[in-house]
């Protein structure tokens, strides 16, 4: 899901998603399966992301515009590694620039 409030010009943006690893390991010479998962692809839907940003838009024309956007990540999952399981923690910043067209001026 994705919400979005404007406060004076910026965006401010939420939101959460799935996590979908793919594990690759060895632990011990024991390689770990690759061939569970979602539809035995190795792909496992195991944890939870969440997004959080504020973008700024730069109006160039009525409708042509540039923004810059900050993002942070945070992830959590548990991902199956031979005989056991392993807790996984990423957070993940970005920093956005790019153009734009409003179909639909607001």
């Amino acid at each position: 899901f994705n919400y979005i409030k404007t406060i004076w010009k910026l965006n401010l943006r939420t939101g959460a998603g799935a996590v979908l690893p793919h594990p690759e390991n060895t632990i011990r010479n024991m390689p770990l399966d690759e061939n569970k998962g979602i539809f035995n692809l190795g792909y496992y839907l195991t944890g939870i992301s969440f997004n959080f940003a504020i973008q700024y838009k730069f109006y160039l024309t009525k409708w042509l515009f540039s923004a810059f956007e900050i993002k942070i990540n945070p992830s959590y999952c548990r991902v199956p590694v031979v005989y056991g399981s392993a807790d996984v923690f990423n957070i993940t910043f970005q920093a956005n620039f790019g153009m734009g067209f409003d179909f639909v001026k607001q």
